[in-house]
């Protein structure tokens, strides 16, 4: 089941960046990421008033959640949206693919987890790493514009701010007993929406003025991210990330860039070439060092010994 989720997280996420860029063609960056948002918390709202699901909280808790929303929300999107201003929606993918090493090293030096299978882990997300490289390797060229500098810049931004979301995730539902993941999905979209709407109004009041409609294709745009890419979604990482552990969880931003050239084939016709075919080969070999690594371990000491007998 968690595999299927699994699964599921990396489409929903490997459409939000052409998305993304459709809601960019309307409506500044700061104001599409409230907007997300918006629609992300009035979506998970009503799922909950629905399932009767309860969110109260004590005040630590909900201060801690607001700090939640401000990593793993309010900062990474605002970077995000900001950055693929300039940086097209590929190269975003294949950034957005760093996430895991980041997160193994703020878990290794920052939060003090992840002691155990630590090479293991490093060789994982090296490899995948490489795949995702490997896919999208006519993009990796060194940009000339400064402001596509400054894009890919912010969007690194965003990979490590969502690494520091997700342990501190990990570390929130450890220490509050009361704290489930749709109580923290609550509260950090409801204090995210909040800080974006004002940050929108603060730097962009003159663009918002000067909208006098809402076009279809951005308007579905928003819809997408904000229900599906972001609310659903943000559902099934709290999940993976309590099942998981935060390494493992955030391993699914080696599929988004995967799941994008599907998307493309899907809608567009465009067939993997060989280059992007041999990239999706070593993310996988990469995402099953990093999800089974003590079985990995153990099997190579086996065939080790085994080998060793037979010599």
């Amino acid at each position: 089941m968690n595999l299927i989720l699994f699964s599921l997280l990396a489409s929903l996420w490997g459409g939000s960046f052409v998305a993304i860029k459709s809601a960019l063609e309307s409506f500044p960056p700061f104001f599409s990421a409230s907007l997300r948002v918006g629609t992300a918390f009035l979506a998970i709202l009503i799922m909950f008033k629905l399932l009767k699901v309860k969110t109260e909280l004590e005040t630590k808790a909900k201060l801690l959640c607001y700090a939640l929303g401000f990593f793993s929300i309010t900062l990474p999107f605002s970077l995000l949206f900001w950055g693929e201003q300039f940086v097209n929606a590929g190269l975003a993918g294949v950034i957005n693919g760093t996430v895991p090493i980041w997160t193994f090293l703020t878990a290794y030096y920052i939060f003090q987890t992840e002691k155990t299978s630590v090479m293991t882990n490093l060789i994982g997300i090296g490899i995948s790493f490489c795949g995702v490289a490997v896919i999208f390797s006519n993009q990796l060229s060194i940009a000339a514009r400064p402001e596509e500098i400054a894009g890919i810049v912010a969007i690194f931004g965003m990979a490590i701010s969502y690494a520091i979301g997700a342990n501190l995730a990990k570390y929130a539902m450890t220490k509050y007993e009361s704290l489930t993941p749709k109580k923290a999905i609550f509260h950090q979209h409801y204090s995210a929406g909040i800080c974006l709407i004002l940050l929108s109004l603060g730097l962009e009041f003159d663009k918002i003025a000067l909208l006098n409609e809402i076009p279809l294709k951005a308007s579905l745009a928003i819809v997408y991210l904000g229900v599906f890419s972001t609310g659903i979604a943000y559902l099934i990482l709290f999940h993976l990330l309590g099942a998981w552990g935060p390494v493992r969880a955030m391993g699914v931003t080696y599929l988004v860039p995967v799941m994008a050239l599907l998307f493309d084939y899907i809608f567009h016709g465009n067939y993997l070439n060989p280059t992007q075919f041999s990239g999706v080969l070593i993310i996988a070999l990469g995402l099953l060092v990093l999800q089974k690594p003590r079985k990995l371990l153990s099997l190579f000491r086996k065939n080790k010994m085994s080998a060793q007998k037979l010599g």
